[in-house]
């Protein structure tokens, strides 16, 4: 892939190659997936990790590392390996922050944060929940298995804010 590849059609193509076509995204398929075809090795590995730190991904030649806050929400890790993986994809190679912020405007988080999203919560998905009157947020994240606070902020990015129900 290229660099200037935008982060949700990377996404969009990892789903598409898995033939995922509904929640949740299974990320262990994912990274199956990628390891297959990219012939690399990855690695996920829990890790107990101060409070503020969510992850991180380090590469040694054809392995890739990607550390876990194992004491975090299970949806909070989901949302850590796939903006991990979104790094590895991308080729962040000098990422100098192990905390997704999903709020932040470095370009690099940004666009980890964009594919993990994407990933996670495909907008294809959300719109047919929307059609078929699924609004609630957290509902939505259920469904999904991510954070609340993520799937707000996916709404938020597709401009569907208007329509969630609290």
């Amino acid at each position: 892939m290229r660099r200037t590849q935008l982060p949700t059609q990377l996404a969009r193509d990892v789903l598409k190659a898995l033939r995922i076509e509904e929640p949740p995204v299974s990320l262990p398929a994912v990274v199956e997936h990628l390891s297959k075809t990219r012939n690399i090795t990855i690695e996920l590995l829990p890790y107990s990790l101060p409070d503020k730190v969510s992850g991180a991904h380090a590469r040694k030649c054809q392995r890739h590392i990607i550390t876990y806050n194992r004491d975090h929400h299970p949806r909070r890790q989901r949302f850590t390996i796939a903006h991990e993986l979104g790094h590895l994809l991308l080729e962040h190679l000098d990422v100098q922050s192990n905390q997704e912020n999903l709020a932040s405007r470095n370009p690099e988080e940004t666009a980890a944060n964009a594919f993990a999203a994407e990933l996670l919560a495909p907008l294809e998905f959300l719109k047919k929940d929307f059609q078929k009157g699924v609004r609630d947020v957290k509902i939505l994240a259920s469904k999904y298995q991510v954070s609340e606070e993520m799937m707000w902020w996916r709404m938020m990015d597709a401009r569907m804010y208007r329509e969630i129900r609290r």
